[in-house]
């Protein structure tokens, strides 16, 4: 099976993934791993929004979605 990649949200300079939960290794290097495929030298930030996790994993913020909101 071919592998695709994608990005949930790019708004101004930023890309996003959006997962319920990135505990389980599988899913934490296809969230994390995705930004790779779309970042650009013009891309200002990475972000992960998450349920309830708040980390930074190689330049890649992960942010629970209540840190999101409150952050906007």
């Amino acid at each position: 099976m071919r592998e695709k990649h994608e990005v949930d949200f790019y708004s101004q300079k930023v890309l996003y993934q959006v997962a319920y939960n990135i505990e389980y290794a599988n899913t934490r290097k296809r969230e994390l791993g995705a930004f790779r495929y779309f970042k650009t030298d013009d891309t200002k930030a990475c972000r992960v929004i998450t349920l309830d996790t708040n980390e930074v994993v190689n330049d890649i913020e992960v942010l629970s979605f209540d840190v999101f909101v409150l952050e906007s």
